[in-house]
């Protein structure tokens, strides 16, 4: 065997080991849960902070930061934020092969937008006041919430100046989501009713016809309530099944 052909032999063998050592941290990392990974993901550098340009037009958006570590990974979080009332409403925790991530985010930004990059303490400080804001009436964060902050690792929000009035007009908004049941409607407003009294706050309802269903025909008929076509809210809250 000639020398260069000993060479390409030995790069090769090398390539070989470094993906085999990348696919054992990618399984390694995969099969940590969600807190591991993330715990995980919080020191690896970041690359890219963005937020919705429309959130506080629309009262719902996103707020996404990823990050690029070793063996090819990247880890990104999207949460979904309805700083008119709810605040995090749905997150989306990941940690994927550096080329998938890629791809999913491509695919992700193509069907939503417009986006601004922001300063990744911004991002922090907008998610987390969101959280403030929706616990000072009585509502918790989606369920992976804790899990999907630990990404932020040690960020610190306070070099973010920038700040953050929720609501809308001054008041709590709910706006229900098409996939919100009745019943998850009646305890968010029940809670609003609790924390900010009769007069405190308005709602949105989606409806796909014109008959009122029976469930929430009093819900509906009261006045703080604005009534949109589906087609209305599921633009304002497609992604919240994503």
């Amino acid at each position: 065997m000639t020398r260069n052909e000993q060479r390409r032999q030995k790069k090769l063998a090398d390539r070989k080991a470094r993906r085999k050592e990348e696919h054992r941290m990618q399984a390694r990392v995969q099969s940590s849960g969600l807190r591991g990974q993330m715990e995980a993901a919080q020191r690896w550098p970041i690359v890219q902070a963005r937020v919705s340009a429309r959130i506080w037009k629309n009262g719902i958006g996103e707020a996404l930061l990823v990050r690029r570590g070793p063996g090819g990974m990247t880890a990104f979080v999207l949460f979904l934020l309805d700083v008119y009332c709810l605040g995090v409403k749905n997150v989306i925790a990941e940690v994927k092969p550096d080329h998938t991530a890629a791809n999913w985010l491509s695919e992700f930004f193509e069907r939503s937008g417009p986006w601004e990059d922001v300063a990744p303490e911004h991002v922090r400080k907008l998610v987390e006041d969101s959280i403030g804001y929706a616990l000072s009436l009585g509502l918790t964060p989606h369920r992976e919430c804790a899990e999907a902050l630990l990404i932020f690792g040690d960020l610190d929000s306070s070099q973010c100046a920038t700040g953050f009035t929720f609501g809308d007009d001054g008041q709590p908004h709910y706006i229900a989501g098409p996939h919100d049941s009745a019943a998850r409607i009646r305890d968010i407003l029940a809670t609003l009713l609790r924390t900010c009294g009769p007069d405190g706050f308005h709602y949105t309802i989606p409806l796909d016809g014109p008959e009122l269903p029976g469930e929430l025909a009093d819900v509906l008929n009261d006045p703080r309530a604005r009534i949109t076509g589906l087609d209305e809210a599921e633009d304002a809250d497609v992604r919240t099944t994503v």
